[in-house]
């Protein structure tokens, strides 16, 4: 029974991040950067270039050409060299179809695996606010869970690289700060590149 209820949790939590797109053909992008949450409007056609240009932004990081990509993103208002400087345990870069599961969506799974289930409104409500509230200075734990795409970190610990094509890869993000993108168009874009204390594997707090 704990398990089907886990399993319940779990789906909702997915379901209840997956970005919406507005009709009238106009999409809301999610941008996290520096803890301040903020939506860029713009059309299908613009969205779909934005999701291309991180693309190659993640498939040419380790040579000149990102810098020259990401001063095209900042014609979208993202700013991806803003955080270049600075130093952590280890740096994050993901990018994809999939989704990222903030701090209380990670609670609440946890909660629903030890066994505590709440009453489905506590989570609407929770989950809600946390794309509601705009101030983020940095992620104690999410989970980053990508279908295609990749999800690479490197740090004193060693380097870590998963590669997804149509099957699910996902790893456990602690103390990350940097920023995230989520596109709503097709199965969900999202984007994500900074620091982290540490990051594993795996969604870490729901393994047996």
């Amino acid at each position: 029974m704990k398990k089907l209820a886990v399993i319940a949790i779990f789906s909702m939590l997915v379901l209840l991040n997956m970005p919406v797109e507005a009709k009238e053909e106009k999409v809301y992008v999610e941008v996290i950067q520096n803890g301040i949450s903020s939506y860029i409007e713009m059309n299908e056609r613009q969205a779909e270039k934005l999701k291309n240009l991180l693309i190659k932004f993640g498939e040419n990081m380790e040579n000149e050409k990102a810098k020259q990509i990401a001063s095209m993103l900042l014609k979208f208002g993202v700013d991806l060299l803003q955080d270049e400087n600075k130093t952590f345990a280890c740096s994050l870069m993901a990018y994809g179809d999939g989704i990222i599961i903030f701090t209380p969506g990670v609670i609440l799974a946890y909660l629903a695996k030890n066994g505590i289930v709440l009453p489905f409104i506590v989570y609407v409500i929770i989950l809600y606010a946390t794309h509601i509230i705009p101030a983020r200075p940095f992620l104690p734990a999410s989970y980053v869970m990508i279908r295609n795409g990749v999800i690479s970190a490197t740090g004193i610990g060693g380097s870590l690289r998963l590669e997804a094509n149509g099957d699910e890869q996902v790893v456990t993000a602690l103390g990350f700060s940097g920023i995230t993108i989520s596109i709503p168009i097709e199965e969900g874009f999202v984007f994500m590149l900074g620091f982290a204390a540490y990051v594993e594997e795996g969604a870490i707090f729901m393994e047996d």
